[in-house]
């Protein structure tokens, strides 16, 4: 069992990870001062990458729970845990 919830935990980064990659690649960027940003805005591209960055920040805290209990038990739990200075 533990197997499987580090590889879903594994895959969901990964996926997370790509997903923000394409984010950053169909989304249209202009200035948004201007008429050029509102076409920007009411275009496909636009809607599609930011429905794509909602399905990354999903399942990016699913990944880095995964990743806090995969280290449970070892000596990397103590730095997982400890406040930054």
């Amino acid at each position: 069992m533990v197997g499987n919830d580090i590889r879903f935990s594994a895959g969901a980064l990964v996926i997370s990870g790509g997903l923000f990659a394409i984010y950053r690649a169909l989304r249209p960027f202009s200035d948004e001062r201007s008429l050029l940003g509102g076409a920007a805005f009411g275009s496909a591209a636009w809607l599609a990458s930011h429905m794509l960055a909602i399905a990354a920040f999903s399942l990016l805290p699913l990944g880095l729970l995964g990743l806090q209990r995969s280290l449970r038990g070892t000596s990397a739990e103590r730095l997982l845990l400890s406040p930054s200075s």
